[in-house]
């Protein structure tokens, strides 16, 4: 009995040796799995950061850049070319139909009161287009009737006919007596009449001369009757009336759709709306080529003139409309809040404060200064002996510019820079372009000049749409931008073109430019000064965003909690989606 309990009892410590052997051999295994569970973290955890490393490093490599600016110019390719068709449209018209109303017999005062009714109806027409599109959620449907409208009216503006003719002595005698030249005299006695004509060459011939020097070899007034010239000019009158009502709403409804498919990326705007830069040039080049083949010279009165025929470009111009408005069918803008209630007076406090008053001041100067850009420059250079080829390829290099820009250094320059800094810098080179332009004698000077384009106009309207899109809340988005296409495109324009025409016909294209020039450095020096006065002097901007953003972010919490059931715990990982447009102006430029 005592040597089965002994037994019994070295078996019962076996077991219990046993037992803690494999709890130890337990442990131990534990204790490895979790150093090699240790490790594996460390391994991963070094992994990531060489994955993070490499990661980092390729995207700042070059072959990094180059594919990030292929994805940019593939990359919602609807978009892409109602920009690019809408803006060819308008190079194939716009540089030369001071040229074509010109030809038709009307002065410089003439162009400029036209071209001044035009935008002057666009201050108007744009923000009621922004308006009713924000109102009543129809930016479609408004866009597709500007392409119609531009497209019907602008094209019929080829079928005005012309003045009528006066005798070759009366317009003889208009002429010497417009440019201050001695009246024809024939033995002792004028002999300028209603029945006779004048043909003695050396008087003709000095007559020519005369008009070359002062400038107005091409300008054919004296050729038609007022009468007839105040019908015409009515005409042309009513007919920018239509299509410009129409037309407000194209450029506005253009940048409303960038900035709908950006969404959160509208800083990107600009790489977009170099495309409109480059539709632009296509226009201009096209145009400029088919006009040099439509270049004629005529003899009036015994006098040569060269005469083009501009209805090549005016039927362009309906043919890139044409193509755009399928495009335009396309489109949905539904990336703008259809939820948060409009409320035209949040807009109008918002619009009042002194920094924006004092940012878009700046932005109908610079319109105004476009105004003789985009109207007389060509009209300043036909005066000084270009052609119609040569204008067409300083607005290439101009677009060139443009291009550039956009692409490569207007989303560094808003970084590094800001804002206010951006604005300056055009000021100043707007001065120094003025300034060219009036000591320019030789034509063919104007291409290195015009390179400034790119870092002077483009730069100041990119830095206005991000200026205007980190101002307002989203569901002012087609009403801030129809309002800022209305002040600068439409207002600064008018003024331009009106300040210009006058300029023009009470001195002469120079004087006009070295205005411009004194001008350009005057607001520079105000903007200066009234920035530094009213730095800290923001509107209630982010607190308005503030009430968009909560909005948003209800109505999207409320959606998620209907969709998933109840009890579902919440996916770890996973962040909101950003609110369209949450951060404003004011934390982003006050350093500057």
């Amino acid at each position: 009995m005592n040597m089965g309990a002994t037994s019994s009892s070295d078996t019962s410590t076996a077991a219990t040796s046993s037992s803690d052997t494999s709890i130890a051999a337990t442990s131990s295994s534990d204790t490895s799995t979790a150093a090699t569970s240790s490790s594996d973290t460390s391994t991963a955890a070094t992994s990531s950061s060489d994955t993070s490393t490499a990661s980092t490093s390729q995207k700042h490599s070059p072959a990094h850049g180059v594919m990030r600016t292929w994805r940019t110019l593939t990359e919602n390719i609807a978009i892409r070319l109602i920009t690019l068709l809408v803006y060819s449209a308008i190079g194939c018209v716009i540089p030369y139909i001071a040229l074509y109303l010109r030809q038709l017999g009307l002065n410089a005062f003439q162009l400029g009161v036209l071209f001044t009714i035009r935008p002057v109806l666009g201050v108007f027409c744009t923000p009621i287009w922004g308006y009713i599109a924000d109102r009543f959620k129809i930016w479609r449907i408004i866009f597709i009737l500007s392409i119609i409208g531009s497209m019907s009216f602008g094209t019929s503006l080829i079928f005005i006919p012309t003045a009528e003719r006066v005798p070759c002595n009366y317009a003889i005698q208009t002429l010497a007596s417009s440019l201050g030249f001695p009246p024809y005299e024939n033995n002792n006695s004028s002999i300028i009449n209603n029945q006779s004509t004048i043909t003695d060459e050396e008087y003709l011939s000095e007559l020519k001369e005369t008009m070359i020097k002062k400038r107005e070899q091409e300008s054919k007034t004296w050729l038609y009757t007022q009468h007839s010239l105040t019908i015409m000019f009515l005409e042309i009158v009513f007919m920018l009336f239509l299509y410009e009502t129409f037309f407000a709403a194209n450029l506005a409804f253009v940048d409303v759709s960038i900035l709908c498919e950006l969404d959160e990326e509208h800083e990107s705007y600009s790489k977009f709306r170099s495309f409109g830069s480059l539709g632009w040039i296509i226009g201009c080049l096209l145009s400029a080529s088919l006009l040099q083949l439509y270049r004629t010279t005529v003899t009036y009165c015994g006098m040569d003139f060269v005469v083009t025929d501009y209805k090549i470009a005016f039927l362009m111009m309906g043919g890139c409309y044409l193509i755009s408005l399928p495009i335009a069918c396309s489109i949905t803008f539904e990336n703008i809040s259809n939820d948060v209630e409009y409320h035209a007076k949040e807009f109008m406090k918002l619009l009042m404060s002194p920094t924006h008053i004092s940012v878009y001041v700046i932005g109908i100067f610079v319109g105004t200064c476009n105004g003789f850009v985009w109207y007389f420059l060509n009209y300043h250079l036909e005066n000084l002996g270009a052609t119609q080829l040569l204008m067409g390829i300083a607005m290439t290099v101009g677009a060139l510019s443009e291009i550039v820009w956009g692409l490569f250094f207007q989303l560094k320059a808003v970084e590094r820079l800001g804002h206010t800094k951006i604005l300056v810098i055009a000021l100043a080179l707007y001065c120094i372009r003025f300034l060219i332009y009036a000591v320019l004698q030789n034509p063919l000077w104007i291409l290195p000049v015009e390179i400034i384009q790119g870092a002077s106009y483009f730069a100041v309207w990119n830095t206005l749409v991000s200026y205007t899109v980190h101002s307002f809340p989203p569901q002012f988005l087609a009403t801030s931008i129809s309002f800022l296409n209305a002040i600068f495109q439409n207002l600064g324009l008018g003024i331009g073109t009106f300040l210009s025409g006058y300029l023009i016909y009470r001195f002469d294209a120079a004087t006009t430019c070295y205005i411009y020039c004194v001008a350009s450095l005057c607001f520079l020096v105000l903007f200066i000064i009234v920035r530094r006065i009213f730095t800290n002097m923001e509107p209630e901007i982010e607190s308005m965003n503030l009430i968009a953003k909560q909005e948003e972010e209800k109505r999207k919490t409320s959606e998620s909690e209907q969709s998933v059931p109840a009890g579902t715990p919440p996916t770890p990982g996973v962040v909101p989606a950003p609110t369209f447009r949450r951060k404003s102006y004011s934390s982003i430029d006050d350093s500057s």
